[in-house]
């Protein structure tokens, strides 16, 4: 039989998020063909597409396929079968896998019927902005997760800042773990059903996607975005973007969280300073600001994933600094500062 090599190769493509580098459950590493699909599942993530022409139920090592059929220039390649094998052929070129007929993944977790909802339109944008606070700390398996409430809103936080997220009401309350976001939103899902232990999204061209999900409890995160009344306002100059992008040159580190920039807030200016062992940077730039002199300094990466959004407008008080629109909040940690530069 002739099978579209395009196809097939996006087919496989489509569905590598599932497989594992280790087998550390049988065929984790392998794709399997059945019920007219590819699959892969290495027990967090099971990814399944539709596969046209290739009538056959099966397991086949992944990787060598993949880079076999990578090379092949052909629109379409010829697929035959024997007992132990499938085999592709392309012009003079022709290779043989080694076919195991027996599926030994265990799918039946996911397998059951789902009653899909359709996603909110802009639920992935959503995640995917909130997605950085998460916490890479796997010892508190919450916090590095994005939280779906069921209001509606979603939210994350690695308690150095908090974002949240509102506008995906109708979902049921989960946990998705962070890490996966960028694959889940790489598929452009449509709909979703949640499961207790799992999450699964399906897309228009009926690729699925199932996550395992967390069974824990996320902090509340409310009190910590309502400011206090005594809250100053700044509106920081759009320069300030790339004056903080300079000071995290000198502020890098081995581990981000012990990056650091310096900015202290006097009448109309704004001073941004850094230092590394070898070398230091200030800047002072003018700053619609009218209160007393305040001094502190925060994490140069928290302050920039939002001033890559254009909002400018904060909220300031001794410990924290939020920025808000009429749809989502953040939040980050600030430490004051005496004369420790």
């Amino acid at each position: 039989m002739k099978i579209n090599t395009k196809e097939l190769l996006n087919a496989l493509t489509t569905v590598k998020p599932g497989l594992s580098n280790r087998e550390l459950i049988e065929q984790a590493n392998s794709f399997a063909f059945i019920d007219g699909r590819v699959v892969t599942y290495n027990d967090e993530i099971s990814v399944s597409h539709p596969i046209k022409n290739l009538d056959i139920t099966g397991s086949i090592k992944a990787e060598e396929l993949y880079k076999f059929l990578n090379k092949i220039k052909a629109e379409e390649i010829d697929v035959s079968m024997t007992e132990t094998e499938i085999i592709f052929k392309s012009g003079k070129s022709k290779a043989a896998f080694l076919l195991e007929q027996e599926i030994k993944l265990d799918l039946e977790e996911i397998s059951a019927k789902k009653k899909w909802k359709k996603l909110p339109k802009d639920f992935m944008k959503h995640v995917q902005f909130v997605a950085p606070s998460a916490s890479k700390d796997a010892s508190t398996a919450a916090l590095t997760c994005v939280h779906v409430r069921a209001d509606g809103v979603v939210e994350a936080t690695d308690r150095y800042r908090v974002a949240s997220y509102k506008g995906n009401e109708g979902l049921d309350e989960f946990l998705l773990p962070s890490d996966i976001v960028s694959i889940v939103a790489a598929m452009n899902p449509s709909k979703i059903f949640v499961e207790k232990q799992w999450v699964h999204f399906k897309s228009d061209t009926e690729t699925i996607m199932s996550c395992r999900i967390f069974s824990a409890e996320f902090p509340q995160v409310d009190p910590i975005l309502k400011m206090p009344k005594d809250s100053m306002k700044i509106e920081f100059p759009e320069k300030v973007k790339e004056v903080i992008e300079k000071a995290t040159i000198f502020a890098k580190r081995q581990f981000s969280f012990e990056e650091f920039i310096y900015l202290t807030l006097s009448k109309n200016s704004i001073k941004v300073e850094a230092l590394s062992e070898a070398a230091r940077f200030e800047e002072t730039i003018k700053c619609d600001y009218k209160g007393a002199e305040f001094a502190f300094k925060t994490n140069p990466n928290l302050f920039l994933d939002i001033l890559k959004q254009k909002v400018f407008t904060a909220s300031l008080c001794s410990n924290r600094i939020k920025f808000q629109t009429d749809d989502w909040q953040y939040v980050a940690v600030l430490h004051a500062t005496t004369d420790e530069k």
